[in-house]
């Protein structure tokens, strides 16, 4: 195998007296989706490779043109394979060799030389599996004419796709042929795929992966790579995508023989479109457009021109993306791609409403959505709906809008409830895009219910905190398993020496990430169907002195969902780019520990000064949309002057939905005791370059002193192992003063520091994947380390935090931070803090009381919201005690 080294940083930098540290990057990402379009992929790379078997090899080993055929095409270089198989054909023929004649001849097909429709040649290769001899008689001939057929297949009917790649696993299994029954057993994943089962669709793609990568299969790693990359791209996961773009592109450069990684190459174009780097991206289509292979196919010309319409749809030229997608379209009809045209008339019919042609536009986008439902191509539907509801708003039939959004939403919503993990559902809610904020301010803008527009954000808004409230979850010894030998592999990494060494590690890493799709580090289990609470019921859950604040940031237009124990409205605000613009204003001067009143005082006004319904709100329940994620809402500025602290409690909650239902269950006693606190670990002498936190012994005796029980446990200094601590989470309350990696890349990494323990195998790293897998039955856990409130924000599904992990572990509050936090003036929050939890004090009454405290010792000129407002609380909270 070839191995590939990727150029990464495995060290981390930490501050002395700041409780963060830089991450290290490994070399991948967990496969968090499936999504390929077959357009995409297989008509450009179309799979799989020509069988190679030992058994096989021996009746070809005189043949010296099959043998380079296959060779090619075993590397996906169909145009390098393709006059070797004709040649083989005709010299067969003349010898008189039907076995090998037929053989040679379904390659040449495969490599495409003799054009047919694809439904025409897969109706041949029927006719011939049923009747020839030779093709009843020979197992490997009769799975090579499979193989070709799948392929033909997969482009236009996925249940005679699925039959075939079902028999190519079995005669491969029959043959001892390891190499097709994994490529089968990816095919079967695409296939899940198209029937709407991201779960069956994630396992069986990285199995494929994983096979591929241990066989030193250079053709099926680079396609395994490439279609993650580009599924990744499609949910909008771009700098996940690039790292597996990045991957396949290095090994097809180690092995010329493959030819050129086009899907790869375009995966990393989509993703820099996507990252808003337009005069990147165009400069790379030039340099794709002018390669001769692309201007002798068809298929890629059809891809080409699609992204040179992306590239000019987001610089603003319409009519150019116009004419690059109806070229796009042409292309594809010639090469018969079917699979191909429904998104692309979808993307031309937006591109119609845009400029003014809405009478067009619709028949495009229904027509797409036609073709789709016609090809059986499910998780594309809802996409080519939302296109179609657009175009209704447009043309003013809100009516129709509203039930085309309606049935987008249920095929959505099936998908999202049948994903099994929480990697798969957020990968749905985000490939859907902003079809859900659409269809709220479709209602929001005509008057409509508010209790509807409820139901809709609430279908998806924190969908995985929600369905394991509502269902529960299971961890499989498999995901343990899983997660123990990546600790292994880490620690080994932090050891090696040669490059040759730290080469193998990072590809036996990456390996071993792609079992986190086979076996999810939590399995959401489906217990019942997936209910949204109705508007009535949480409003009977709140207080007459609180409030639950709903934010829908979109363009042009974004919103407040404003639901209080007696109404229900809907408040407008200004557009996402308008929000975005005070928010980065705001946080840059928090940041740099100014007061930063006036852009406070401005976020106020906008996001809760024109609110209705807040007099005698005591306690703010706010659920986040967007970057307001990054906004410490109790750090505004009220008219008065005063910090809303100062008045105001305030949660936050993924959604609605999950609140209402850690308040209604948790008449649920924690069986838990005590607290457990870690604090005081010796950094500098465990060799990891990070500072000591010299406050966070205290801290975490502080805690444990306010809070005195015989089950209290402390874990200081050289105890504060992850050993010790995944040994010991079974207390009510868990505090951990420590250094953290956030990542905004792979939330899944990011990670709490504690000490390494080689002789049971842990690294020192709890990962927010290991973090799922604890059996928590915390009531309250607090993070005093850095940036565990953010990661990066997945859409509806909110915000992949280190906090969120806990609460999807079962700690039902946790309290976090949104920024690098001060090490002293945070020993002084937390003795507070603790104390008026002794005094009995809910949570969040606790650390607002803290915060106060602070603002009054030391005056709002010295404690300035730098060294408070960074603590955030999500979660339960109980209604506020009005005195």
């Amino acid at each position: 195998m070839q191995t590939i080294r990727l150029e990464v940083s495995a060290g981390r930098v930490g501050l002395v007296r700041s409780r963060c540290a830089q991450p290290g990057h490994e070399t991948s990402t967990l496969i968090s989706s499936v999504r390929v379009s077959r357009r995409r992929v297989l008509r450009a790379i179309l799979v799989l490779a020509i069988l190679v078997t030992a058994s096989s090899s021996a009746v070809l080993a005189d043949d010296t043109l099959l043998q380079r055929a296959l060779y090619f095409s075993d590397l996906y270089n169909w145009r390098a394979a393709r006059p070797y198989f004709a040649n083989a054909q005709q010299m067969y023929e003349a010898a008189g060799d039907k076995r090998n004649a037929l053989y040679a001849r379904l390659g040449a097909i495969r490599a495409g030389a003799e054009p047919a429709p694809l439904l025409k040649l897969s109706y041949m290769l029927d006719q011939e599996l049923a009747a020839n001899p030779l093709l009843q008689s020979d197992k490997e001939l009769r799975m090579f004419c499979l193989i070709v057929k799948g392929d033909f297949d997969g482009e236009s009917d996925t249940r005679a796709m699925r039959r075939d790649w079902t028999e190519v696993a079995s005669l491969a299994q029959s043959l001892g042929n390891a190499k097709w029954q994994y490529r089968a057993q990816g095919q079967l994943g695409f296939a899940d795929f198209y029937d709407g089962d991201l779960p069956g669709a994630q396992r069986n793609v990285a199995q494929a992966l994983i096979g591929a990568t241990k066989a030193g299969d250079i053709g099926g790693q680079i396609f395994y790579l490439s279609t993650t990359a580009s599924g990744l791209v499609l949910q909008g996961m771009n700098d996940q995508a690039n790292l597996y773009a990045i991957r396949a592109i290095a090994i097809a450069e180690a092995n010329p023989d493959a030819g050129y990684p086009i899907i790869a190459h375009q995966a990393r174009l989509s993703a820099m479109v996507q990252a808003g780097q337009v005069t990147a991206a165009q400069e790379e289509l030039k340099k794709l457009f002018a390669r001769p292979e692309a201007q002798a196919s068809d298929d890629q010309l059809s891809e080409l021109n699609s992204m040179g319409a992306q590239i000019a749809r987001s610089r603003g030229d319409l009519p150019g993306a116009i004419a690059y997608l109806s070229e796009a379209v042409r292309r594809s009809e010639i090469a018969g791609d079917t699979h191909a045209l429904p998104e692309f008339q979808s993307e031309l019919s937006d591109l119609y409403r845009l400029t003014g042609d809405l009478s067009q536009a619709e028949v495009l986008a229904r027509r797409a959505a036609e073709s789709a439902q016609a090809l059986g191509y499910i998780p594309l539907i809802p996409k080519l709906l939302k296109v179609l509801a657009q175009i209704q708003v447009s043309r003013k039939e809100y009516a129709d809008a509203d039930q085309t959004y309606d049935r987008a939403a249920t095929i959505q919503d099936v998908m999202i409830g049948n994903a099994d993990s929480a990697l798969g559902k957020t990968a749905l809610i985000k490939g859907v895009g902003d079809l859900y904020e659409k269809h709220f301010g479709l209602i929001a803008e005509q008057g409509g219910e508010p209790t509807k527009a409820f139901t809709v954000v609430e279908q998806a808004r924190g969908r995985v905190m929600t369905d394991l409230l509502m269902s529960g979850d299971k961890t499989s010894p498999e995901s343990l398993a899983t997660e123990k030998n990546l600790a292994r592999l880490r620690l080994q990494l932090t050891e090696a020496h040669s490059n040759k060494d730290i080469e193998k590690l990072r590809d036996e890493i990456f390996i071993a990430e792609q079992f986190r799709s086979v076996s999810p580090e939590v399995s959401i289990l489906k217990v019942r169907e997936h209910q949204v609470i109705t508007s009535r019921q949480l409003q009977e859950s709140l207080s007459n002195s609180e409030a639950l604040l709903e934010y829908v940031v979109d363009d042009p237009t974004s919103y407040c969902l404003v639901i209080t124990r007696g109404s229900i409205r809907i408040a407008k605000l200004p557009a996402k780019g308008a929000l975005s613009s005070l928010v980065v204003a705001y946080l840059g001067k928090l940041k740099a520990k100014e007061r930063a009143d006036g852009e406070a005082r401005h976020l106020y006004n906008v996001l809760l000064g024109g609110l209705p319904g807040l007099k005698g709100a005591k306690q703010l329940i706010i659920v986040r949309d967007g970057q307001l994620h990054l906004v410490p809402f109790d750090a505004l500025v009220e008219p008065s002057g005063r910090y809303v602290v100062e008045s105001r409690t305030v949660v936050y909650a993924p959604s609605a939905t999950s609140f209402f239902l850690l308040r209604t269950t948790a008449k649920h006693k924690s069986s838990a005791q005590g607290l457990l606190a870690v604090g005081g670990v010796p950094y500098r002498q465990s060799g990891t370059k990070l500072g000591d936190l010299p406050s966070s012994r205290d801290e975490a005796m502080e805690a444990s002193t306010a809070l005195p029980n015989p089950s209290n446990t402390l874990l200081l200094d050289k105890e504060a192992t992850e050993t010790a601590f995944k040994k010991s989470v079974n207390h009510r309350i868990l505090h951990l003063a420590v250094h953290a990696i956030a990542n905004n890349t792979s939330p899944d990494r990011a990670a709490l520091i504690l000490l390494s323990d080689p002789q049971h195998g842990e690294d020192g790293s709890l990962y927010a994947s290991e973090i799922v897998q604890l059996p928590l039955d915390a009531d309250l856990v607090v993070l005093s380390a850095c940036d565990t409130a953010v990661g990066p924000i997945e859409g509806e599904e909110g915000i992949s935090t280190l906090a969120r992990a806990f609460l999807l572990a079962g700690a039902r509050t946790v309290v976090s931070t949104l920024w690098t936090i001060d090490d002293d003036s945070t020993l002084y929050l937390m003795k507070v803090f603790y104390a008026e939890l002794g005094r009995k004090k809910s949570a969040p009454e606790a650390l607002r009381l803290a915060k106060r405290n602070m603002l009054k010792k030391f005056g709002p000129r010295k404690a300035v919201p730098y060294y408070w407002a960074a603590f955030t609380l999500e979660g339960l909270a109980p209604p506020p005690i009005v005195q």
